[in-house]
């Protein structure tokens, strides 16, 4: 529906070379964006020209370093109750934020590492796995975020699921009191 998500192969270039150039926070918001861009309908056969500007963007130092940079940036919650790590303050204190304290910093840090690496592919998951194995990322830290983000994930979706059950608008701040205690053990070990 939003006009600016729906462009021709060449104003696609064009933005997305004046993003991947670009190290102001724009840039910085549009490149988390657009390198995990997916194609949902429609015959625009984009997808090898925005990988070899990618590929290219991955060559320039500076830029492999403002990914780094945008990877490390997002910090899990950092107050404790009852040994697990909840929201300081706020309207949800005492929550996990599970997607900018969990999902969202995996998720940076697995496409700065592909991306970093000349790799195009823009899954969470498969970037994990192919920087493990070109020896890039260890392969226990790799297979440690990957179950990690799939936790988080679980516990994300079967949380909003349960907010709309309930007729309340979903959000990503999850009360560990209503989880079991194997799944805040396992939160708790991915945060």
């Amino acid at each position: 529906s939003n006009p600016l998500w729906r462009r021709s192969v060449n104003a696609w270039v064009a933005e997305f070379r004046a993003r991947l150039a670009d190290p102001g926070m724009e840039g910085k918001v549009f490149t988390s964006i657009a390198l995990d861009y997916r194609r949902v309908a429609g015959s625009l056969d984009i997808e090898p020209i925005l990988d070899g500007l990618i590929r290219n963007a991955s060559r320039d130092p500076k830029f492999a370093r403002r990914l780094a940079r945008t990877a490390l940036e997002l910090r899990p919650p950092t107050g404790f109750v009852r040994d697990f790590v909840v929201e300081a303050r706020g309207s949800h204190a005492g929550t996990l934020d599970v997607k900018h304290g969990g999902i969202t910093p995996i998720t940076n840090l697995a496409r700065a590492y592909a991306v970093g690496s000349g790799l195009t592919g823009n899954r969470t998951l498969w970037r994990l796995r192919e920087v493990s194995a070109m020896g890039v990322l260890d392969p226990d830290v790799s297979i440690g975020l990957a179950e990690a983000f799939s936790l988080l994930w679980r516990v994300r979706l079967e949380h909003q699921v349960a907010q709309v059950r309930a007729g309340l608008p979903e959000d990503d701040a999850v009360n560990p009191g209503s989880l079991g205690p194997l799944t805040r053990r396992g939160l708790k070990d991915a945060f």
